[in-house]
């Protein structure tokens, strides 16, 4: 089965994975509809939604394999260099 996001949760997204100056700042973070009804100053009395159970500081168990190839790298790390990430046109 396909992964599937929110419509809300996708509008969220985009606006934090494309260009600097397009990407929300803390203030319009907080008051994106994605936030709605949490009450940010309680934030750490909430409980986690999800609790993983890890072997040792070192386990990584609860992430998927990537393949990562020299490409990748380079456009990466020139992306991040240049302070531009391009925006996600499609999930």
């Amino acid at each position: 089965m396909e992964p599937h996001a929110s419509a809300g949760a996708e509008a969220f997204i985009r606006a934090l994975v494309c260009d600097v100056n397009e990407r929300l700042d803390f203030a319009d973070i907080l008051a994106h509809p994605f936030f709605g009804g949490l009450d940010i100053s309680k934030i750490r009395e909430l409980p986690p939604p999800y609790i993983p159970r890890i072997k040792s500081g070192e386990d990584t168990s609860h992430f998927g394999d990537v393949e990562v190839t020299n490409a990748m790298n380079r456009s990466s790390m020139a992306s991040l260099r240049s302070g531009k990430m391009a925006c996600v046109k499609s999930l």
